[in-house]
């Protein structure tokens, strides 16, 4: 049989049960067995792995982390102005900012400016940004509680009071994510979340698919579980952050940062690069102590499975 042929070839073998298995398989299966295959390189194939392929659970990653290793001050000012310019759109779009003016245009009287924090200052019980955009910069005051959850380089409408060329803050502003309907996939697919994987210790986990935070041999934790598709996170396809689309749930890798924090910015900075939230995530899998929803968003830490269908999370 010139498929059984053509996996040997890639260094693959088949159990005997496995043979019978592909000879009772139609033409448009046996092709999908072979590109599975290639894909992921099984040291044997077995029934399960055979039936894992064919199931009808799809994937496809969607976006990772462009990391620079090296970049220019232009690359920087490019990065900032593309980071600008996507939460600006956000921002120009809610229904509760009036108003809204470049900051050259600001005059006495109540208005909305949207800017980078470029710099931030406590004075007694009040905050004093300094805003910037395209045109200029500003300095805005806001109270010290909503002073304190703003950060150096975060993107935000400031609404308020202009007078003497300085604005008098009563409301920030997020690009955030909208209010949405939970999604749920057609099929019964579970995602398993593993923070830190210990081959000492063979977790009980039953997943299509399977997330793990850090591990030191990929090689060996897919033999481990040979009929999920592992991800290990860093490796040559999934970055820290990534989006990956599993049968229409759009799911988000995300460590080291607040989940929260991020989905309202709508960016993460990493290591120079920046990773726009353009696409917005049904299921983040962080590696914080969290398990959460927010606006239909589930939140999931580790040792976790998920189920795509009905997005129940059991605890391994």
């Amino acid at each position: 049989m010139e498929v059984i042929k053509e996996l040997m070839a890639l260094g693959i073998l088949v159990e005997p049960e496995a043979v019978e298995l592909l000879i009772s398989l139609d033409e448009d299966k046996l092709k999908t067995v072979v590109e599975k295959s290639k894909e992921e390189r099984p040291l044997v194939l077995s029934n399960q792995i055979v039936e894992k392929f064919l199931k009808a659970t799809k994937y496809k990653i969607i976006k990772t982390l462009d990391k620079r290793k090296s970049f220019s001050v232009q690359d920087i000012v490019d990065s900032m102005n593309k980071r600008y310019d996507f939460v600006q759109n956000i921002l120009m779009r809610k229904v509760e900012l009036s108003n809204i003016v470049s900051i050259n245009k600001c005059t006495n009287g109540k208005l909305t400016v949207i800017g980078m924090v470029k710099n931030k200052e406590k004075s007694d019980n009040n905050v004093l940004l300094e805003l910037e955009d395209k045109t200029g910069s500003v300095k805005a005051v806001v109270s010290s509680d909503i002073g304190k959850k703003i950060d150096q380089d975060d993107i935000i409408a400031v609404h308020g009071n202009y007078n003497n060329k300085l604005l008098f803050g009563e409301k920030v502003v997020y690009p955030d994510i909208p209010l949405r309907r939970v999604a749920y996939s057609t099929n019964a697919t579970k995602v398993a979340f593993i923070t830190n994987h210990d081959f000492t210790n063979k977790l009980d986990v039953s997943a299509d698919y399977i997330f793990i935070g850090k591990c030191d041999n990929v090689e060996k934790v897919t033999v481990q579980y040979p009929t999920s598709k592992v991800f290990v996170i860093d490796d040559e396809k999934i970055t820290n952050p990534s989006l990956i689309d599993i049968d229409g749930i759009i799911i988000m890798v995300l460590f080291d940062i607040d989940p929260l924090e991020a989905v309202k910015k709508r960016f993460v900075s990493i290591e120079n690069s920046d990773f726009l939230i353009d696409t917005i995530p049904d299921i983040i899998l962080t590696d914080k102590d969290i398990n959460a929803n927010y606006k239909g968003i589930s939140i999931v830490g580790g040792k976790s499975i998920i189920e795509l269908k009905t997005r129940n999370i059991v605890k391994i």
